[in-house]
């Protein structure tokens, strides 16, 4: 941990095929050859909608990503560490955290209970 992230804009790394092409070998690797054309995400999501695949960026593995991101931006906003309990999705033994997991829907848009 450095404190810092570095590394070129990913304009530069696209640009070197020498950086690119280790990277797209690892990603046809991992997602089992279903890559999408850059800048066509919709599009592998209608693709593999239209035939009953699973498209590159599954829900379960973009709850883990969006999730990450929102825990960040709370501990951020609180000033301090907080501890996660990924089985019930909530903090351990913070309310006041617990509290930004959660908003008043708009009208319209609630939950049935």
């Amino acid at each position: 941990d450095r404190g810092k992230l570095t590394g070129k804009p990913i304009e530069m790394q696209d640009a070197d095929d020498k950086l690119k092409a280790p990277v797209m070998d690892a990603v046809t690797k991992l997602f089992k050859g279903n890559t999408a054309r850059q800048g066509d995400h919709m599009g592998n999501f209608f693709e593999a909608f239209m035939h009953g695949k699973h498209p590159i960026s599954d829900v379960v593995g973009q709850h883990r990503v969006v999730s990450a991101c929102h825990l960040a931006n709370i501990s951020i906003r609180l000033g301090r560490k907080l501890q996660w309990n990924p089985q019930t999705e909530s903090f351990v033994g913070d309310n006041e955290a617990n509290q930004w997991l959660k908003r008043e829907p708009r009208k319209g848009y609630e939950f049935a209970s």
